[in-house]
């Protein structure tokens, strides 16, 4: 699922980088953004920066818990997000045999969406 990415640039330093400011791999997001922005990038933020949330939502929200409603029917947009990134990591390694199943899943959640609207 969702990973860190480290700074390969910085000389020694990368490590160190990373652990105080992860990246999601998914949307490209950093710590840093969030402090900055407020906003996350998308839903696998919230494993990238888990203990940071954690804390940052006890200090300021009355609740961990999200109560809110959820879609009923098909795929949620967070696994079309994961499918989205697996593509992209089975195009990288050349695993076209994944890559062209995850392409077929994504475009017929696209066409059950589209027929959904059309009614």
């Amino acid at each position: 699922m969702a990973s860190f990415q480290s700074d390969s640039g910085n000389s020694g330093t990368s490590s160190t980088s990373a652990a105080l400011n992860p990246k999601c791999t998914v949307c490209g997001q950093d710590l840093m953004q969030f402090r900055t922005g407020g906003r996350l990038g998308c839903p696998l933020d919230y494993e990238v920066f888990g203990e940071t949330l954690t804390h940052f939502f006890e200090t300021n929200q009355s609740a961990l818990l999200h109560v809110g409603k959820w879609p009923k029917r098909g795929p949620s947009r967070f696994e079309t997000l994961r499918w989205q990134a697996e593509l992209r990591q089975a195009i990288v390694s050349q695993n076209y045999e994944l890559a062209a199943q995850l392409r077929d899943r994504l475009q017929e959640r696209k066409n059950q969406r589209k027929q959904r609207d059309d009614t």
